[in-house]
């Protein structure tokens, strides 16, 4: 009688869950200021001649504060550094490296930044 061998891997099955990506590249529009169109020291001279550096034109309650901060720095910005809108890819990376695995990077990415070499 004639029993035919069977290999081990027969009996095996394996299953891996892949990422299906659309091939169709997604792009978003920023607005963003470029850092490099900054003069810092006349950016200082800017902000001490501002509102901001006048404390008795201060506003009396916390709310009016930050009001008044977020117009005249952005006002002031706006004459250094306009905002700019730059298309960029929208890509959301592979879809296996969400979750525990981006954590485990930036932890690592963390602890690289803080030591001296």
């Amino acid at each position: 009688m004639f029993i035919p061998a069977v290999p081990d891997h027969a009996f095996i099955s394996f299953h891996c869950h892949t990422c299906t990506r659309s091939r169709k590249k997604r792009f978003v529009t920023i607005s963003r200021r470029n850092p490099r169109d900054l003069d810092p020291i006349e950016l200082l001279a800017r902000v001490s001649e501002s509102e901001l550096c006048k404390p008795n034109t201060f506003p009396k309650t916390p709310d009016e504060l930050a009001k008044n901060y977020s117009l005249h720095l952005t006002e002031i910005m706006d004459e250094f550094a306009p905002l700019e809108d730059k298309v960029i890819p929208a890509d959301p990376g592979p879809c296996w490296f969400k979750g525990e695995c981006q954590a485990a990077k930036n932890v690592g990415e963390k602890q690289k930044g803080s030591t001296w070499e």
